[in-house]
């Protein structure tokens, strides 16, 4: 079923509006001499589209019951939506932009060449509000960040100091921005804030 899914992504959708489907759990069996009753497996999938999204929910199902059937076997699919893609606001881009060159300088700014498709729950902000993700880089200074293991890796290793490195743009954040997001949402009354008037 694995290498189905694989092969699926290959031959069922467009390499320019591309899915990624990284099986990162397996499971099964007991002891090394007895053949399981049952296996499970666990995937993420990304997508950067809505149609790409809305086949994969059609089509995984689809090829995982057809290899099930071709082999007499019951198979059972839940999937489940975590998070939406993280899309940023081009204005609110552009002003991220110009506020990290203004506080860590010009060369410290560096837009993805291509979209990235990490699972981000940033997203669910970006959904209600104009905004921008930006990604800090921690690659420590002696290794190569393009070749240096990405965060997901078990392999991955991090410079503490780039959380100093990230300070101004937090407080800059506040500053420049807040007022700005107030005018846009109104203020929400929570319970607690009922409760001490």
């Amino acid at each position: 079923m694995i290498i189905g899914l694989q092969t699926m992504v290959t031959r069922r959708f467009d390499m320019f509006d591309p899915v990624v489907l990284t099986v990162g759990a397996v499971h099964a069996g007991t002891r090394h001499n007895i053949i399981p009753d049952a296996a499970t497996f666990q995937a993420t999938v990304r997508s950067l589209s809505d149609a790409s999204a809305a086949a994969l929910h059609a089509t995984i199902p689809q090829v995982l019951a057809g290899i099930a059937d071709a082999h007499g076997l019951a198979v059972d699919v839940e999937l489940v939506d975590e998070y939406p893609r993280t899309i940023n606001d081009p204005g609110e881009a552009c002003f991220a932009e110009a506020v990290v060159a203004e506080l860590l300088g010009e060369r410290r700014y560096e837009q993805a060449p291509t979209p990235v498709s990490g699972s981000e729950d940033f997203s669910l902000v970006l959904n209600e509000v104009p905004g921008a993700f930006l990604a800090m880089g921690a690659c420590p200074p002696w290794l190569d960040p393009p070749t240096a293991p990405m965060n997901h890796s078990p392999h991955a290793q991090f410079d503490d100091a780039a959380r100093r490195r990230r300070r101004p743009l937090r407080r800059a954040r506040r500053v420049l921005r807040l007022p700005v997001l107030r005018q846009r949402r109104p203020h929400v009354v929570r319970q607690s804030e009922r409760d001490s008037d």
